[in-house]
């Protein structure tokens, strides 16, 4: 969403941790995978759950975020 996120990860991360995460937008359609906007979201870990295999759900606040 526009104020927050959630990431699976398998490196743990603690509570108010700040976090930066690189995404492309699209790796389908007609800009293909090489073309897809890159994005860049910063913001805080506001919550922590362990899931199966050692993975972590994250959800974080989002403070700021933009296309690179």
């Amino acid at each position: 969403s526009a104020v927050g996120s959630c990431v699976i990860l398998r490196p743990e991360v603690c509570l108010d941790s700040e976090l930066l995460v690189l995404f492309r937008y699209s790796v389908t359609g007609s800009l293909g995978k090489g073309n897809a906007p890159l994005i860049a979201i910063r913001g805080t870990v506001i919550r922590v759950e362990t899931t199966g295999l050692g993975m972590h759900s994250v959800a974080v606040k989002i403070h700021r975020s933009r296309f690179l």
